[in-house]
């Protein structure tokens, strides 16, 4: 009897066992952590590679091959980043946005002509859980004023 009351009151083993059990839960907090970092450094990067690329519009003017050269420059690290140099003529709005160029912009301003560059690149989740839960790709825009 007396050897059923000492392994009932020997903790010896407890931590271990309760490490073994949390452990998994602390591993998929941990690579879901790693997939939010990913997730964010390559948004950084994306939106860092379109405004070069719109700067570089608005110094040499609108030179669709080039622009993209200039947004594509930056991203080494992202080797399925694809960068798309739009050229657009009208009227920016406050939003963001342009519309189509008419004799006056609704500002009373003079329609411009407007380079947006567009960078995208692939997300790439560690875990399969949290491809429900993160975007497939990342996306970058800039839009700068040509003329």
């Amino acid at each position: 009897m007396s050897s059923i009351t000492s392994c009932a009151h020997d903790r010896s083993g407890a931590a271990a066992v309760e490490f073994a059990l949390l452990m998994p839960v602390l591993m998929l907090l941990l690579l879901g952590l790693a997939d939010f970092a990913t997730l964010a450094s390559r948004t950084l990067q994306v939106e860092a590679a379109a405004r070069t690329g719109a700067n570089y519009a608005r110094r040499h003017g609108w030179q669709a091959d080039a622009i993209a050269r200039a947004a594509g420059d930056g991203l080494a690290t992202l080797s399925d980043a694809r960068a798309m140099p739009r050229l657009i003529e009208g009227c920016l709005q406050r939003d963001g946005t342009t519309t189509p160029a008419h004799k006056r912009c609704a500002d009373g301003g003079a329609p411009g002509v407007y380079v947006e560059v567009t960078v995208t690149a692939a997300s790439a989740p560690m875990l399969l859980r949290s491809r429900a839960l993160l975007p497939d790709s990342v996306s970058g825009q800039a839009l700068v004023r040509i003329g």
